[in-house]
């Protein structure tokens, strides 16, 4: 059963009453019904498509998702992610990296507090210079065949080597997208909160994912593939 947010759904019904409309009317704006929307109200977490509307209709989704900030952030029409964008993806609990050419191009703050690792680390680093050795090769073999024309996983665990030396196993879902007019590769990831020894056994680990944790994965890959764009 999905994780319920009582407060994030009480953030929900200030945004339908902004707007002076009930749960039909607010669900006619994204296809859905009232009883859909009332879910949400009782702290459901949207569908990845109503929270870019939102988004686009000028709704700070880190307040509703997070209840810092304001409700209303205004509409950014330049294309680019303005301030109140960014504050969210430094605010998501996972990490965000966009690979192209070979070499990390971005990445948050989650991702750096993760690994361990500073700008300097890796900005336009290769994509498998922090991993497991024993890692390499397969990491390798994924990207080499995206490249060639072949379809992404949609997910894959992998051992990180992390600044401070140990190992953890990080879980990515990947997607392909337009980065600055090129491919690239979008990966949110997760940290699996548990540290491998210093040989890293890879074959005993294993990660859960509720489907709570893969829609809010879903929903930043959503919003990111619409709205992030290179400066």
């Amino acid at each position: 059963m999905a994780t319920l947010d009582k407060e994030r759904g009480e953030r929900l019904v200030k945004i339908r009453k902004s707007l002076g409309e009930n749960q039909v009317e607010f669900g006619t704006r994204f296809g859905k019904t009232g009883p859909a929307i009332c879910n949400y109200e009782k702290g459901r977490l949207p569908e990845d498509e109503i929270l870019k509307k939102l988004c686009e209709m000028g709704f700070s989704l880190d307040w509703l998702l997070t209840g810092e900030g304001q409700m209303y952030q205004g509409v950014d029409t330049s294309g680019q992610p303005d301030e109140h964008f960014t504050a969210f993806l430094n605010r998501f609990e996972d990490g965000v990296t966009v690979i192209q050419d070979g070499a990390h191009k971005f990445f948050n703050k989650a991702l750096k507090r993760i690994m361990g690792y500073t700008n300097e680390d890796m900005l336009d680093k290769t994509y498998d210079t922090h991993a497991f050795p024993a890692e390499k090769e397969r990491i390798r073999q994924i990207y080499q065949g995206y490249t060639m024309g072949g379809e992404l996983p949609e997910q894959g665990t992998f051992a990180i080597r992390c600044k401070d030396g140990t190992i953890k196993d990080l879980r990515a879902f990947f997607t392909s997208i337009q980065y600055g007019a090129k491919p690239a590769i979008l990966a949110v990831v997760r940290d699996g909160s548990q540290q491998r020894g210093a040989k890293g056994d890879i074959d005993t680990f294993n990660l859960r994912q509720t489907s709570e944790e893969r829609k809010l994965a879903r929903v930043l890959t959503t919003l990111l593939k619409e709205l992030i764009r290179e400066e």
